[in-house]
């Protein structure tokens, strides 16, 4: 490979705000999706329904599992970390384990992003092994729980859309994840 090649892929690798912008192309594609499913989800009234495994939550997950890795990505290019060399992504960089890239970026996790890190591990693999690639994996991106995964989904998000805009300074405006690729928000009666 020719060396401006090299050096391109490597500058657009070193930039933040080039993992940020694609994240949010995936939060602004899963969010659409759940405008056009949230009147189906929310037909499912009982508490802690069960989505059965075949369904229409696994797309939105894998999307959003993919922003969150590659925002945890962009978090640690904006601290300065390497990820590629020699036109190639570095081993540390080329993994799905996204509790390794937040614990990578000094994040601070509670037990329960400890978990949702590892689910979204899984939506990410089960978008291209949708059985696992062994026994005894893969199963937790065939659980969803409505609107309990997508809440807790959407407020890691935010938390890593406020880290970045406060690492990198970014030339994106922060943004409600919640509201990316959405129409405008309802307003309440009597407004």
């Amino acid at each position: 490979m020719d060396e401006f090649t090299v050096r391109a892929y490597e500058t657009r690798a070193q930039t933040a705000w080039r993992w940020h912008i694609q994240a949010r192309d995936f939060i602004g594609a899963a969010n659409h999706l759940v405008e056009w499913y949230a009147p189906v989800m929310e037909s499912r009234t009982e508490v802690g329904y069960e989505y059965p495994p075949v369904t229409f939550f696994v797309p939105i997950m894998v999307l959003l599992a993919i922003a969150s890795e590659n925002m945890l990505k962009g978090l640690l290019v904006a601290q300065g970390r390497v990820a590629v060399s020699d036109g190639s992504l570095i081993r540390g960089f080329g993994h799905h384990k996204q509790l390794n890239f937040a614990t990578d970026a000094g994040m601070a996790l509670s037990p329960d992003e400890e978990i949702l890190l590892d689910r979204l591990r899984q939506f990410v693999e089960s978008g291209k092994y949708p059985i696992g690639r062994k026994a005894g994996e893969g199963h937790g991106a065939q659980q969803f729980v409505y609107p309990d995964d997508l809440d807790a989904t959407w407020n890691w998000l935010q938390r890593l859309e406020d880290a970045l805009f406060a690492q990198a300074g970014a030339p994106l405006s922060p943004v409600d994840i919640r509201r990316l690729g959405r129409g405008p928000k309802p307003s309440s009666v009597g407004e």
